[in-house]
Order: structure tokens, then C-alpha cells, then sequence
């Protein structure tokens, strides 16, 4: 019987061999295909700025393309060098006070350098060598005072090559690796490239990065499909919801979240004057007043709402938000658009140092742009003044 088996392998051998070859082939395509499939579904969704350091923002990443498109100052290279200047972790968690406060990404010191600088200064004492640094209004300045330095200092004649002839990012890397700013760095600076696959902007535009990813308040255009709702609307202003008070006079919460359910629900029969019935059912308000953790819980256990909320201080995840089309409600005190007494208003988009307000208090138009230097007109002075934020982000 022994014998039997090993001649029916033998004789069956050619054809079992060609068959297993056949399955196998099979297999393997089947896997790659399904391997395919599988990672386009993973990355389905998944924004550039999600696997970029925690710290870059949309100015950052606009701004780094908009001097790579001009003067072929790679992207990659120069969120690496940061990373490696002033990101004090690999995970990039961490900010020196003269990135997170000052907007000086590359520790660049105001005296002593390779070039001039007149403008403004601040001390910092947290890095290890001590001494005054450059000082920016925004990172957009930073980054283009970087680029200057790299392209006019005879220090980086190497460096500036690989960018007038567009020598690609590796070559503009390792130039700035032999150079006096970054001596040395080149296996440090090139693990921030392929941890954080920076060299995925080598191929980008300013113009591409905004059609794929700037959907939201990074692009800075409001686009006019947010519902506004203003406080002092007479169709319902004069009404009372808590001790007396009406919505005119300190109804600016209620009012924020009406705008962004009745925006993210698409129901504009959400209104200041409905909201608060809705509001005091589902934990969202109580008494009138805004629940802020009711808010959210309100928000994120209903779907049909359209978004969702968290409720934290945290200004990397307000502008993750915004990116995507998102809102952030902020309350503070302090000059416009805050009141002495405290006020809630939306920021629903940014560029730069300009926000994009949904103001309930604002009396003269459905949404205002925010801009400038002067304390109450830009979003570092609306940064400063915030106490406390719910952010907002469609689902």
C-alpha cells in the first residue's frame, strides 16, 4: 500500500507541482491586491498634517512652499532643520519659548550672526547657550528671514546652489549639514526626514497643498456657507432665558452654538431663539448658561449634529480643527473682540496672524476679518486673551 502512494505521488508529481505553482501565484496577487486596497483605505481621510511634528502649522507648511515654489528652499529641509533647531524632542512636543512665543523656529540670535537684524529681540535663557534672539510678529517672518540669510550669506553659498539650480532636497540637506548652522547634523537632520516623510513636499505646491488639504481655515477664504447669527437680531434679542438677562446682552454662548449646529446639522431652524429649548434637553446648556463638558457630550452623542466637540485649551488641536473645516469657540476677556466681562465668539478660519471671526456680538456684518497689529485685531492678541475653547470638527 506503501508502494501504491509513493506511485500515484510520482505520477501525479508534474501536475500537483504546476497546480500549487498556479495557487501560490494566485495568492500572492490576491494579498498585494487586498495589501493595496487595505493602505488606501488606512490613509482614506488621513491629512498631511496628521503625520507631520505637532507644532507645524498651515502658516508654516503655506509659507515653506510658497519659498520653495519661489526660491527652491526645500519644504522638507526646512521643517526638518526646525524640527532639529527648536523641536527639543523627537516627537516634537516640546517648543522653546523663542518657537512657541517668539516665532523664531531656527533659533536664530539677533546679534552675532551671519547678517544684520534691526528688528525685534527677546531673551531666552532655556536653551542651553543662553543670549538675544530674533524676535517675529509671525512664523511667515521667521521663515522668510531663514530663507533670506540661506540665499544672500556667503556662509551658505552651498546651500543657496542646491536652491537657484533646484538641486533637490537631499543635496540642499546634506549643503546644509556641511555648513556653519548645521555642522555635522546630517544623520540627525535626515532622520527627521524619514520619520516624518518630509520628503513628501518635495513634489508640492503651494497651489496643490490648498486644492488637497487646505479645505478649511488655513486657506484664509471664508467661504460663506456658515450660518451667522448675531445676538442683537431682533427676531430675538429682547428675550429673556435666565435671571432677566436677554439674548442681546449675554446670550453670545448660546448664540456661538446655535451658528455651529445649525452649520454642521445644515437645520438653520436652529437659532438663537430655539437653542436654548434644545440646549436645556440635552446637557448642553443649563438654565440658559452654556455647560461647556455638556456641550460636548450633547454634541458627540448626537450624530446628527455633524460634528464633534472636545473641550480643551489647546491651540495645536484648534488649528488641526480648522483645518478641516472646523470651528473653534473661544471666550475671553480683554479689548475687541472680547468685552472686560467675558465674551464667546468663533473663530472659523486663519492665515497668518489674521483670524476669521462668526462674532454673535459683531453688529454690522454676518462675519468679520480680524487683521493687524494693534492688541484686539489679531489672532496672537486673541491667543493671549483666550481662557478657555470647545473646538468643533465635521464628522
Amino acid at each position: 500500500m506503501e508502494k501504491i502512494k509513493k506511485i500515484v505521488f510520482i505520477s501525479l508529481g508534474p501536475s500537483l507541482v504546476v497546480f500549487i505553482l498556479i495557487v501560490v501565484m494566485l495568492s500572492a496577487v490576491m494579498q498585494t491586491a487586498i495589501g493595496i486596497i487595505s493602505q488606501s483605505e488606512n490613509n482614506e481621510g488621513v491629512g498631511l498634517m496628521d503625520s507631520l511634528p505637532p507644532w507645524v502649522t498651515p502658516e508654516i507648511i503655506l509659507t515653506s512652499l510658497q519659498l520653495q515654489d519661489q526660491y527652491g528652499i526645500y519644504a522638507s529641509v526646512t521643517i526638518a532643520q526646525a524640527q532639529q533647531e527648536v523641536g527639543g524632542t523627537w516627537d516634537g512636543t516640546s517648543l522653546y519659548k523663542t518657537a512657541s512665543v517668539d516665532y523664531n523656529l531656527f533659533g536664530l540670535k539677533a546679534t552675532g550672526g551671519m547678517s544684520e537684524w534691526n528688528g525685534k529681540v527677546t531673551w531666552d535663557g532655556t536653551r542651553g547657550a543662553t543670549g538675544t534672539y530674533r524676535k517675529y510678529d509671525t512664523y511667515s517672518q521667521g521663515l522668510k528671514d531663514r530663507a533670506r540669510l540661506l540665499l544672500t550669506s556667503s556662509a551658505y553659498s552651498e546651500v543657496a546652489d542646491t536652491a537657484v539650480n533646484r538641486r533637490g532636497s537631499q543635496a540642499q540637506l546634506e549643503a546644509l549639514s556641511r555648513s556653519p548652522w548645521c555642522e555635522n547634523q546630517y544623520h540627525t537632520l535626515n532622520g527627521f526626514m524619514e520619520v516624518y516623510q518630509l520628503k513628501r513636499l518635495d513634489d508640492m505646491t503651494e497651489a496643490s497643498y490648498r486644492a488637497q488639504y487646505a479645505t478649511g481655515g488655513s486657506t484664509g477664504e471664508f467661504n460663506g456657507n456658515f450660518v451667522y447669527y448675531n445676538q442683537a437680531d431682533p427676531k430675538w434679542g429682547s428675550l429673556r432665558y435666565v435671571r432677566g438677562d436677554t439674548i442681546a446682552s449675554s446670550g453670545c454662548a448660546a448664540t456661538a452654538l446655535a451658528m455651529v449646529w445649525a452649520t454642521y446639522k445644515g437645520d438653520t431652524s436652529i437659532t438663537p431663539a430655539t437653542v436654548f429649548a434644545l440646549g436645556n434637553g440635552n446637557g448642553a446648556l443649563v438654565n440658559g448658561w452654556l455647560s461647556r463638558d455638556g456641550c460636548v457630550n450633547a454634541t458627540n452623542s448626537n450624530p446628527e449634529f455633524g460634528c464633534t466637540a472636545v473641550h480643551k485649551l489647546d491651540w495645536q488641536s484648534a488649528y488641526a480643527a480648522l483645518d478641516r473645516g472646523g470651528a473653534v469657540m473661544v471666550v475671553g476677556s480683554g479689548n475687541a473682540p472680547f468685552t472686560s466681562g467675558g465674551h464667546w465668539f468663533l473663530i472659523i478660519g486663519y492665515e497668518g496672524n489674521t483670524a476669521y471671526l462668526a462674532d454673535p456680538g459683531h453688529r454690522s456684518c454676518t462675519w468679520t476679518q480680524i487683521g493687524g497689529s494693534s492688541n484686539g485685531e489679531s489672532l496672537s492678541y486673541i491667543k493671549s486673551r483666550t481662557q478657555d475653547m470647545i473646538i468643533f470638527t465635521p464628522r
